[in-house]
């Protein structure tokens, strides 16, 4: 490991959807030890960032480095193979004061 590399780094990544521009010449390095949030507007291009790192979407154009050396993330796999890997969060329903239908598991004894 190279101690003054980024542990990850892009350079120059751009990515389209048709005629609109989701990300435009993004240039993002983290550090080893480093814990870094990514924070933007509605429709700034967060997700497709992330989605590009994990490798679920392909870049139009860019370079990718792992720890100095190049790297094509190319899928989830090869994001995986490097120790990338991404935690959506889970949206809890409402509760609406009802109670919770339990599984099969958790039956009790009626009498």
């Amino acid at each position: 490991m190279n101690a003054n590399a980024p542990l990850l780094q892009l350079k120059g990544v751009s990515k389209k959807f048709g005629p609109v521009q989701a990300l435009n010449d993004i240039d993002f390095e983290v550090h080893a030890g480093e814990v870094v949030g990514l924070v933007g507007d509605n429709g700034a291009g967060k997700s497709t960032l992330v989605k590009t790192i994990a490798g679920i979407y392909s870049p139009d154009e860019g370079e990718f480095y792992f720890d100095g050396q190049p790297v094509s993330i190319n899928g989830p796999k090869a994001a995986v193979a490097l120790g990338i890997a991404t935690v959506c969060p889970v949206r809890q329903p409402r509760h609406s004061g009802q109670p919770v239908p339990r599984s099969g598991g958790d039956r009790r004894r009626r009498r």
